[in-house]
C-alpha cells in the first residue's frame, strides 16, 4: 500500500509539472483564454495537492492511511469531477469578465454620446439592451468561429452555410 502511495504521489506531481508548462504555455499564448488558464489552473492545483497527500501519507502507519480512506474517495471524486468543476468554474469567470466588458462598454457608450454642448444624451442601458448586447456578442463570436473552421478547411462551405444559417435564425 505505501509503495502504490509512494509511486501515486510521485506521478501527481510529475503529472503538476506538466501541468505548469501547459499554464505558462497558455498564459503566453497568443490568443489568450481565460476559460483555459482556469482550467489548467485548478488541474495544477488538484494534481499537486493530491501528490502532496500521497506523500505526505507516507508517514502513517498502515491503520491510519486505512482510516482516512474517505479522504482518498474524496481525491478520487473530485479527480474524476475534475474537468466538470473546472468547467463551472471557468463558466463563472468568464462570465463575470464578460459582465465587466459589458459594463466598460455601456460606459464608453455613454461618453461618445455626450454632444459638444456637454449635455448627456441618455442612453438606456437596461437589462434587455445589455442581453442583447451579450446576444451579438455571443452571435459574432460564433460566427467568427465558423469563419475559422472554414478557412482551416474543417468544415466545407456547405456545411459552413448551414451553420451560419441556423446560427442566423436562432435570432
Amino acid at each position: 500500500m505505501k509503495k502504490t502511495l509512494k509511486l501515486a504521489g510521485i506521478l501527481c506531481l510529475v503529472a503538476s509539472a506538466f501541468n505548469i508548462v501547459s499554464l505558462v504555455v497558455d498564459i503566453l499564448a497568443v490568443e489568450f483564454s481565460v476559460y483555459i488558464v482556469v482550467m489548467d489552473s485548478v488541474a495544477t492545483f488538484l494534481s499537486i495537492l493530491t501528490g502532496i497527500i500521497y506523500l505526505v501519507s507516507l508517514k502513517k502507519t498502515e491503520d491510519e492511511i486505512i482510516k482516512r480512506n474517505g479522504l482518498y474517495f474524496t481525491l478520487l471524486i473530485l479527480n474524476i469531477f475534475n474537468s466538470l468543476v473546472v468547467w463551472f468554474i471557468s463558466f463563472w469567470v468568464s462570465m463575470s469578465v464578460n459582465s465587466a466588458s459589458l459594463e466598460k462598454k455601456a460606459i464608453y457608450l455613454n461618453r461618445v454620446n455626450e454632444n459638444s454642448n456637454g449635455q448627456e444624451n441618455n442612453v438606456n442601458m437596461s437589462s434587455e439592451n445589455i442581453a442583447v448586447t451579450q446576444n451579438v456578442a455571443r452571435l459574432t463570436e460564433r460566427l467568427n468561429e465558423l469563419e475559422e473552421l472554414k478557412r482551416t478547411k474543417q468544415i466545407t462551405e456547405e456545411e459552413y452555410s448551414s451553420l451560419r444559417k441556423k446560427l442566423l435564425d436562432s435570432l
